[in-house]
């Protein structure tokens, strides 16, 4: 939207006044997408997504934004901290200009790896458990009525109640509970 308005004319300082912001600030906004490939763009359009976010993908190689664009997509992660993270374990080759090595810090890369790999696949497991909850919801609650049924049934009662009292008082408990999502 900034750079459209340069585009027809309208001056930064002119910008700024009408939003009320800094004449660097727009200057910033207007470069923002420079050296982020079009396919992360288009990932990230409709994401809130802090502008320091686009300077680590700027650093990395086209192919590598991409990658971390998906890495952060899928776990719901947008910030500075989490892209720089990303920016750390992205081996030389896949950025767009090679850190400057510093002597004093040594880091296993594999780690970071392990972690992009550990945060997919929990994100998998998320989504498979996210799509079976209704049908474990209404499972558990037909489970429950039967229970009660069986619980309230005078003769089932008193055997239970006599023969086993500890699957009774469990299955009391069952009964009693009103809401799945209590935290214990």
């Amino acid at each position: 939207m900034i750079e459209k308005a340069i585009n027809k004319g309208v001056s930064i300082e002119r910008l700024a006044r009408v939003l009320t912001m800094q004449p660097n600030n727009i200057r910033q906004k207007k470069n923002l997408l420079n050296g982020i490939c079009n396919e992360a763009v288009e990932m990230l359009k409709d994401k809130i997504v802090g502008s320091k976010v686009f300077n680590y993908l700027s650093k990395m190689k086209p192919e590598r934004q991409i990658e971390a664009t998906k890495i952060m997509i899928e776990s719901k992660t947008f910030t500075a901290s989490f892209a720089r993270s990303i920016w750390l374990a992205t081996p030389d080759e896949l950025l767009a200009v090679p850190r400057r090595r510093q002597k004093a810090i040594i880091m296993n890369f594999s780690h970071f790896t392990r972690l992009e790999e550990e945060i997919s696949r929990l994100h998998g497991e998320y989504e498979e458990i996210e799509e079976n909850y209704g049908v474990n919801v209404l499972n558990f609650t037909l489970v429950k009525g039967y229970i009660k049924s069986l619980v309230m049934n005078p003769r089932v009662n008193r055997y239970l109640r006599i023969n086993n009292p500890d699957i009774l008082k469990h299955l009391e408990g069952i009964v009693d509970i009103d809401n799945l999502n209590t935290e214990e």
